[in-house]
């Protein structure tokens, strides 16, 4: 009878463990994903810029984000250039630089109105 005891005991507790591993092991697991991609569109995705196409380019668009302007820039582009040309003081010089030129290429593109710049004001 003690046996029995002593095997239910061990099989409860390797139960037990196992469900932590199992547990603990789900965890750890990252929510990435990897799919091919034709090696044109490749080309296209890291390339891509306003020069390009219509779009700004990923670096632009992560500047935005970080910076909480990526709602304004689809409501309100001029006042994104207006900040971008301020500053903001979470990026680095030529990141904020890079992503005041291309937006303000693309902004000149669809507005066709050169009197934007802070300059003409």
């Amino acid at each position: 009878m003690d046996e029995w005891k002593t095997m239910g005991w061990m099989v409860k507790h390797a139960v037990g463990s196992l469900l932590l591993a199992a547990i603990a092991l789900t965890g750890c697991v990252t929510p990435v994903g990897v799919r091919r991609m034709d090696s044109h569109e490749v080309h296209r995705k890291l390339t891509e810029s306003v020069l390009a196409g219509e779009k700004l380019s990923a670096p632009t668009m992560q500047i935005l984000n970080r910076s909480g302007l990526a709602q304004t820039f689809r409501d309100k582009p001029a006042e994104v250039i207006e900040t971008l040309h301020k500053g903001i003081p979470t990026n680095s010089e030529p990141d904020r630089l890079f992503a005041l030129a291309e937006r303000s290429f693309l902004h000149a593109g669809h507005s066709k109105d050169s009197s934007t710049g802070p300059r003409n004001r």
